[in-house]
């Protein structure tokens, strides 16, 4: 699972899927708070989706196919199969970045990652009243739960 994070993180456009995940409060926020909040929303994302993927080990992957979405992004498909002979789909969302494409969310079994991520995200900063700091807080104490779970 720490591989498939590591990996995931590695290839994620971090501060998209902040922005996206944040939506219209992005453009209030300093810029020290995008780029920790970037940073944490990009291991959380990476964290999750690991959990996910990893949950029954995967033998086989395989990219199925690739087609153009909105604008410059294109959406990859690709099959993984787990220990238990059991597939799922996984759609990954790539946008060219200037360090090379990278993924601006992550599809599986059909859920969106960065649209969980911003229902999450609206409630928290709904019920905090906007506060970031507090955000910044659950967001490292969620990382923090996840990384604990078992491997």
């Amino acid at each position: 699972r720490a591989a498939i994070a590591d990996l995931i993180d590695r290839w994620s456009a971090g501060p998209t899927i902040a922005r996206m995940a944040l939506h219209r409060r992005w453009e209030g926020l300093s810029a020290p708070d995008r780029l920790e909040l970037g940073r944490l929303l990009r291991q959380l994302t990476a964290a999750r989706a690991a959990i996910a993927l990893a949950r029954d080990g995967i033998t086989e992957f395989t990219l199925l196919e690739t087609r153009p979405v909105a604008g410059t992004d294109c959406l990859v498909a690709s099959r993984v199969v787990d220990r238990r002979g059991r597939t799922r789909i996984v759609h990954w969302r790539m946008r060219p970045r200037a360090q090379g494409t990278r993924f601006v969310d992550l599809l599986v079994d059909g859920v969106s990652l960065t649209r969980n991520l911003r229902d999450e995200l609206d409630a928290i900063l709904r019920d905090n009243g906007g506060n970031t700091e507090d955000l910044t807080k659950r967001l490292r104490n969620a990382i923090a739960r996840t990384s604990r779970r078992p491997k």
